[in-house]
């Protein structure tokens, strides 16, 4: 549960303004895909949300009620984002390699998923640096039929108790994948291997989308000079 009193003063009047609503859903409201629960267990290493999964998606739900034109066009016509202040004690996912913390970094071969490939990464650990608290949440989304796609090729079944398929959610056409820390209100450049990922196909866990060498570069000159954080 997100506590009031961990929040800045700023944050905590936005978080009030939506607590003061009842749960709801609209035509955009989205669902809250079981690939983004592991953002809300202990054990994650990358941006972590110390909030029940609950109730998280329905405030992201009050502030679409509010914004309905929130959504942002994503790397894909099946992708979008929202920009949203945030709300949580998440920090910043990434940081910038300074001549001060290079000496810090580490790496390793590591996947998400059990079906997925290790792959050669490299971090900070939170406990090395100073991390400072986001001020922004990029929700990534994902449609309703790309998931179910994404999910047949790795021979998993959409069934009824998938959230897409609960009361109040069977209409929405969106779904929460991941949720990037983040401090500006744009899309950040993917990782280089996350491209390489989504254009080796779904069966590899990706999405299916085909390399670009100039979003590709884009990617590598961002990534040359910032690392992911890992707590």
């Amino acid at each position: 549960m997100v506590h009031l009193l961990t929040l800045n003063p700023s944050l905590r009047i936005f978080f009030r303004k939506f607590s003061c609503h009842t749960a709801m859903t609209s035509p955009n409201s989205v669902f809250l895909d079981p690939f983004c629960l592991r953002q809300f267990e202990g054990s994650f290493q990358g941006t972590r949300i110390q909030c029940i999964p609950e109730d998280f998606i329905q405030h992201i739900n009050q502030f679409i009620a509010q914004n309905p034109n929130c959504f942002e066009e994503g790397y894909a016509p099946f992708c979008k984002h929202i920009f949203i202040p945030n709300f949580t004690d998440a920090r910043i996912g990434y940081l910038a390699i300074t001549p001060d913390n290079e000496s810090l970094l580490r790496s390793g071969y590591e996947s998400r998923t059990t079906d997925e490939l290790p792959v050669l990464t490299r971090w900070f650990d939170a406990k090395d640096v100073d991390v400072p608290q986001a001020s922004v949440l990029d929700l990534i989304l994902y449609s309703r039929e790309q998931i179910i796609l994404e999910n047949s090729a790795l021979s998993k079944t959409v069934g009824p108790d998938h959230p897409m398929n609960q009361p109040g959610f069977t209409s929405c056409q969106w779904g929460l994948i991941s949720i990037k820390s983040q401090d500006v209100f744009r899309e950040l450049p993917m990782t280089p291997i996350t491209m390489m990922r989504n254009a080796l196909g779904k069966h590899e866990g990706g999405s299916g989308v085909p390399l670009e060498k100039i979003k590709y570069m884009a990617s590598v000159d961002f990534w040359c000079k910032h690392a992911l954080v890992k707590s």
